[in-house]
């Protein structure tokens, strides 16, 4: 979860939550978790139980609750490897304006930055020990240092955005030519931030 700047002219409609039940999902560090994993693709409970240490029981009670406040949602249904079926969940996606970010405590807002860092850290080194990071012509990756005053940072904030919503449709697109064509689709890693440096150490 991160925040957007207030848009108006928003070109892809992203549910908003009401306060309460941001603070009812940053406060529980199971849901939280749930809900950063998912939204990069769709778990099982079993695998969710298992990456994050909890048990069945808990991870499919977290599940329940995020579902009741639209959070998440089955999206897939399969058969299990021994008989019955796996559910596959997914987060619904939602951001935060700013109004909103900054009604988390510092905690809240530090606990959601830290395990987006930390998952977006855990995807590059997964795709670089692996071998995919460059296998694609068209993997792309930026690393600027610049400098802007607030009128400028809302801007970079809001051209973030727009990018992040034309990926959702060229995901959308994507789908439905693989639909079309029976192409497999392979999963991608997206990381886009902009945020004022740490100040630079002086020698002494």
């Amino acid at each position: 979860m991160t925040p957007r700047p207030d848009d108006k002219d928003d070109s892809v409609t992203t549910p908003r939550l009401p306060d309460p039940r941001l603070h009812a999902v940053l406060a529980n560090p199971l849901r939280h978790e749930i809900v950063m994993r998912t939204s990069a693709r769709a778990w099982s409970p079993t695998e969710l139980a298992r990456v994050t240490g909890k048990s069945l029981k808990h991870v499919s009670k977290a599940l329940e609750d995020l579902k009741k406040v639209d959070l998440v949602e089955l999206v897939e249904r399969k058969p299990g490897p021994k008989g019955g079926s796996v559910h596959l969940y997914r987060a619904c996606r939602f951001m935060l304006d700013a109004d909103e970010w900054e009604r988390l405590s510092q905690l809240e807002q530090a606990s959601s930055t830290g395990k987006i860092v930390s998952e977006l850290h855990t995807d590059m080194a997964d795709a670089l020990e692996a071998g995919t990071f460059y296998a694609h012509p068209h993997h792309a990756m930026i690393r600027d240092h610049r400098q802007l005053d607030d009128e400028g940072m809302e801007r970079c904030a809001k051209i973030l955005k727009k990018a992040y919503e034309a990926i959702l449709v060229a995901e959308q697109e994507s789908l439905g030519r693989c639909r079309e064509s029976g192409e497999a689709p392979f999963g991608i890693a997206i990381g886009l931030a902009a945020f004022p440096r740490a100040p630079e150490a002086t020698s002494g």
